[in-house]
């Protein structure tokens, strides 16, 4: 007979059901061996545990020695109601058998318990409400060979998983202990270099190759093009040439030699048609008759045999047949140009009417003692009177026309220039030494009577107008230099020679007018030096000192009108600056009236400011001394009447320089440009 029992046991929160069929005869119960049998009311097997919690530790007997996760005791009998133990779930708090013998969890853990949820690679577990979740993530690293590995709990992945990447001729692997190794290869490579040819592994390198794959090809060439991986030429290469100047011989770039037309320039042999270009593959593009010059009054002609063009002006052409624009020409750049008024009759005091088309002059007088131009610089004050226009000599009149005059002096004198000055205006002096390559833009007066040197032009000078003297003859300068414009050494005293250049003549017979005005001149300054002594003082400024870097100003007390400024010593340092203020009106005068001495040094200026022009600015010195250091500037009329004048090299001067004593030096690359004294 048999007999069948249903036996319950709870585990884990979990119930399940133990179905055992026993046999009559059936052996003595045994507690533990996962069968309830005899006299048992539980036996889930496994191990003992205190209170069924393999975290409280092994137990063999006792009443609280429970089989894990169980209300059943260590002799397979139920715990009785209400005795704690463990249902195997983290998030339930506290765990109690029931009446039946089953572990309960009767409330939640506390959030933020540790719990599993039996997988592996979402990380560990948290409770939340009595519910095992929001797990941390992968634990593993993800990393070549650390890849998470759910069936075996572990972050490594198996022993010859494929990892990394080929590299050349080595693949990767990996070992099973979380490293990626190589391995490797045979077969097909690339070096990354076509012009070897195809490549092979050898030995872990990509190092066996069939060689350059180009060799024996054709024209556009048969070159291994390593940019491209190409065996073709690139496109524009040269290649062989059809004789056509109109065709450019190049490769396409596919391996072939071509043609195309291009647009340069070309030569069909004639003149006439212009300038040629290539089109279409020909010489066949023409510019067109070279020779029309856009001038509408000239007459152009091609000549085809002579390759050559003409462009007559022809003044017919420009004919208006009106009176007052007088006679038109025509010009071969500028077109047709009208001619001057027949009505102009040369006096500034006339307004001159053309009548047109009475063709009649007529000339209305300005109002006596209206202002107008008498056309010289050396007046001032310019008024029409009776008719005709007259202006008034000023204080210095036999002085003003030139740039540079020397005075006389009973125990000689001269004037020495250096190299490459330039003197904008006539010089009038004793002896004059001109240095090698300058240039005088005027005339050259001495009122030496004999000798041969009386005037000595340097190597390569440049005269612009007459050379003058008294009598005394001319000599190149060193000795062995031909007189600039001649072709002798010497020019006697007494000859008159025209320059070869016609630019003017050697007059040294003392018949040019220049001689006397020159004489008249040297002989002027006690005149003019007592005309100034005798001005009435605007201002006393004592002693002037102008330190150096420094910039110190002097204005015109009386702006508009005459300033004599009395000064008794002006003396300036390295790069110092003078500064004369004419208050912004065109009508102020500036005397500077220097008892002592003039003496400026290196980099220093004299400047004219506040509206002041060089040619009313005069600087007046009676002392011993008037001199201007290396590479200074200044402006005005600079009169010295009893101390020697003396100029650096480089010294910008825009004025005159009249200077007394036995010597006025100007030296190498001085510059002078002329404005006379106009201010009274």
């Amino acid at each position: 007979m048999s007999v069948t029992v249903l036996f319950r046991v709870r585990t884990c929160a979990s119930a399940f059901f133990l179905l055992l069929i026993l046999s009559t005869g059936a052996t003595a119960s045994i507690c533990g061996n996962g069968v309830p049998e005899g006299g048992e009311e539980c036996d889930p097997g496994g191990g003992l545990f205190i209170e069924g919690d393999p975290a409280q530790g092994a137990c063999t007997n006792g009443s609280r020695c429970f089989y894990a996760f169980s209300c059943c005791k260590f002799n397979c009998q139920f715990v009785g109601q209400g005795a704690e133990c463990n249902d195997n779930d983290s998030c339930t708090s506290p765990d109690l058998c029931n009446q039946v013998g089953v572990c309960v969890g009767t409330g939640n853990s506390v959030n933020g318990t540790p719990c599993d949820d039996g997988l592996f690679c979402n990380g560990t577990e948290t409770c939340t409400s009595g519910v095992c979740g929001s797990p941390s993530g992968d634990p593993c690293p993800g990393t070549e060979c650390n890849n998470c590995q759910e069936g075996t709990d572990s972050c490594l992945d198996p022993q010859g998983s494929a990892c990394g990447s080929q590299t050349g001729c080595i693949a990767g692997q990996c070992d099973g202990a979380g490293t990626c190794i190589g391995e490797l290869i045979s077969g097909p490579c690339d070096d990354g270099i076509y012009c070897n040819g195809t490549d092979t592994c050898s030995g872990g390198a990509c190092s066996v190759h069939s060689g350059d794959p180009c060799t024996g090809g054709g024209e556009c060439a048969d070159a291994c093009q390593e940019p491209t991986d190409s065996c073709n030429d690139v496109a524009g290469t040269p290649c062989t040439a059809d004789g056509n100047s109109c065709t450019d011989d190049v490769c396409n770039g596919s391996g072939a030699c071509h043609n195309p037309a291009n647009s340069s320039p070309c030569d069909d042999g004639l003149f006439c048609n212009g300038a040629d270009t290539c089109a279409g593959g020909s010489c066949s593009l023409h510019f067109g008759d070279p020779c029309p010059d856009g001038v509408g009054c000239t007459l152009d002609a091609c000549d085809e045999g002579a390759d050559s063009c003409s462009n007559t002006p022809d003044d017919g052409a420009c004919a208006d047949s009106l009176f007052c624009n007088g006679t038109e020409t025509c010009d071969a750049v500028l077109d047709c140009q009208a001619g001057s008024s027949p009505c102009d009759d040369g006096n500034s005091c006339t307004i001159d009417i053309c009548g047109e088309p009475a063709d009649t002059c007529s000339y209305d007088p300005l109002p006596e003692y209206a202002a107008c131009d008498d056309g010289l610089d050396c007046t001032v004050d310019d008024q029409c009177v009776g008719g005709g226009c007259a202006g008034i000599e000023p204080l210095m009149s036999d002085l003003c026309p030139w740039a540079v005059v020397e005075r006389e002096d009973p125990r000689g004198d001269r004037i020495k220039t250096g190299w490459e000055t330039v003197v904008g205006g006539d010089i009038c002096g004793g002896f004059l030494l001109l240095g090698d390559a300058s240039i005088t833009e005027g005339h050259v007066a001495s009122v030496v009577d004999s000798g041969r040197g009386a005037v000595r032009i340097g190597n390569a000078s440049v005269i612009y107008e007459d050379i003058a003297t008294a009598g005394g003859g001319a000599k190149g300068r060193p000795n062995g230099v031909k007189v600039p414009y001649t072709d002798v050494y010497n020019l006697a005293p007494g000859t008159v020679t025209p320059k070869n250049d016609l630019s003017g003549s050697y007059d040294l017979d003392g018949s040019n007018p220049l001689v006397s005005e020159c004489h008249a001149a040297r002989t002027s300054f006690d005149a003019a030096a007592t005309a100034l002594d005798a001005l009435p003082s605007t201002a006393s400024l004592g002693a002037v000192r102008v330190g150096a870097g420094e910039v110190v100003t002097i204005t015109a007390p009386a702006v508009g009108a005459i300033n004599i400024l009395d000064i008794d010593d002006l003396r300036g340092s390295t790069d110092a600056t003078l500064e004369i203020d004419g208050g912004f009106d065109a009508n102020t005068v500036v005397v500077l009236r220097i008892r002592g001495r003039l003496q400026m040094r290196g980099r220093s200026r004299i400047d004219a400011v506040g509206g002041l022009t060089p040619d009313r600015v005069l600087l007046y010195v009676a002392g011993r001394k008037c001199e201007m250091g290396d590479k200074s500037e200044g402006v005005g009329t600079l009169l010295c009447t009893t101390g020697r004048l003396k100029f650096g090299a480089q010294v910008l001067w825009t004025g005159a320089l009249f200077g007394s004593g036995r010597l006025i030096r100007l030296g190498d690359r001085l510059e002078l440009t002329r404005q006379s004294f106009q201010g009274f």
